[in-house]
């Protein structure tokens, strides 16, 4: 596993023949804008793999650990919330959210959206101990939580762009490989940004 600047370098290397010197046509600025494009692609196309071989769950490589993550209130919606601490790979169904539980015990929250915000207070009124939450926006609101909660776990897995150069990358050894075929086909011109696939958030598509 590859540290962010680290696997930057191993990039810069494969584009620029091996030689990263001054007068390289490709930057370190340069893979910085397209790495997060890059990696994304890589992770919903092995989500894809994996959904196509019977196995729905993200894998446990991609995620992030946050802790002590500050529940907010939002007054003009009544809802408490959070902030995402990191920009979110976008899958469908918010698979980029893995879990949000209460910093103690094994209990964990329940994902829903807001096509189904409408049955939530019929669910609330038979199920009084289940707590919802939902994604708009970098943020993560809560229906029913309770008031002792002003902190939560959150596991997911964060967009690159919010690493720092000596944070690692989290991908397995064989998509960082990966990442970086993509990204040598692209600054070869090779290959386009694939944002054809970024933006498609359709878990019907079996073609990645």
């Amino acid at each position: 596993m590859y540290t962010k600047e680290e696997l930057t370098y191993q990039i810069l290397t494969q584009v620029n023949g091996g030689r990263n010197t001054q007068d390289a046509k490709i930057r370190p600025e340069d893979i910085a804008k397209y790495l997060p494009s890059a990696i994304n692609y890589a992770i919903l196309k092995q989500y894809y793999i994996n959904k196509r071989e019977g196995e729905r769950t993200v894998p446990g490589d991609f995620i992030a650990t946050y802790e002590d993550v500050e529940v907010k209130y939002s007054a003009s919606r009544d809802l408490r919330y959070i902030d995402l601490p990191a920009r979110v790979v976008p899958l469908p169904r918010d698979l980029g959210i893995n879990t949000v539980s209460p910093m103690q015990g094994d209990a964990q929250f329940s994902r829903t959206d807001t096509t189904q915000l409408r049955h939530l207070s019929f669910i609330s009124k038979h199920v009084p101990a289940q707590t919802f939450w939902f994604i708009e926006g970098q943020k993560i609101y809560f229906k029913n939580i309770p008031q002792i909660v002003d902190k939560v776990l959150l596991r997911m897995i964060a967009s690159v762009d919010n690493l720092g150069p000596d944070d690692m990358v989290p991908l397995p050894a064989g998509l960082e490989v990966e990442v970086i075929e993509i990204c040598r086909q692209f600054f070869t011109g090779q290959r386009s940004l694939p944002a054809d696939m970024l933006n498609d958030n359709n878990d019907n598509n079996g073609n990645a």
